[in-house]
């Protein structure tokens, strides 16, 4: 027969290994939800990022870098420069200047052309969020060739 304090700790230890199990089916589900993602993105030639402009960090998805022609993965700051070279010179002056306006007012739609082998038929809207106490933006870019 077990003590007390045996059979809550059996019950504790019980409890930690159901929640680690939870954690593992929710870890495999996010997991499977994101392959899904990407393979989506893929055949529609659909990329998203996102943007903190607090802190300049950047997240792409796979899709976004084929379609921008970055190799995957890039550090930040030499992602954000190799961004700013694959976009049609005559447009930076324009996307700076709504961007600027996009994160002031914190919703705004951009359309711009990369420059490279796929800025024939490429655009991307921007579109800025605010979340938490700094704003960042949700984007997406398409490539219809």
């Amino acid at each position: 027969s077990l003590s007390e304090l045996q059979r809550r700790t059996l019950a504790t230890l019980a409890c930690q290994v159901v929640s680690l199990m939870e954690l593992r089916l929710y870890r495999d589900s996010i997991q499977k939800v994101y392959f899904q993602l990407e393979e989506a993105q893929r055949i529609s030639k659909i990329g998203s990022w996102q943007y903190n402009p607090g802190t300049g960090e950047q997240a792409w998805s796979s899709e976004h870098y084929r379609i921008f022609e970055i190799p995957e993965p890039q550090p930040q700051e030499v992602l954000f420069r190799m961004y700013r070279e694959r976009i049609h010179p005559e447009d930076l002056p324009e996307l700076d200047r709504l961007t600027a306006r996009a994160l002031a007012a914190r919703s705004t739609s951009i359309v711009w052309r990369p420059v490279g082998a796929s800025s024939r038929t490429s655009t991307s809207r921007l579109a800025v969020m605010a979340s938490g106490l700094a704003a960042g933006t949700s984007n997406v870019c398409r490539n219809a060739w």
